[in-house]
């Protein structure tokens, strides 16, 4: 049996995107562009299909994600690409169905061969 384990970053409990925000305040952008994707859009109809496998195991039935490609620099380049996401996941436990909800964020930057790399806060 594998033992049960406290989150060990436990302060991100309240507010996942808090190395989000830390990277901004300590590197504020001057530019940016922000979207959203969600599949809860009654216009659109959206949804998430998963694969057979995935169904049985950890069925996403919710998807969101926000994104901001920023600017440092007045009129420049956009260098950085920052996101959060939400993915709710339905997983089956001892025969009850437990909403799981999966939150990432992160942030890619730009580097001289025109293509983003990933950063870890």
């Amino acid at each position: 049996m594998i033992p049960i384990r406290g989150n060990p970053f436990s302060s991100l409990n309240n507010n996942p995107n808090q190395t989000l925000q830390d990277g901004v305040a300590a590197n504020p952008c001057v530019q940016y562009i922000q979207w959203g994707v969600y599949t809860e859009n009654p216009v659109a109809k959206g949804s998430v299909t998963n694969i057979p496998f995935e169904k049985q195991k950890a069925n996403v039935v919710d998807y969101s994600a926000n994104y901001w490609l920023q600017a440092f620099i007045r009129g420049g380049e956009f260098t950085q690409l920052s996101y959060n996401q939400t993915i709710l996941m339905n997983i089956p436990i001892n025969g009850t169905i437990v909403k799981f909800p999966h939150i990432t964020c992160n942030t890619l930057t730009k580097n001289n061969k025109d293509y983003f790399i990933l950063c870890i806060a």
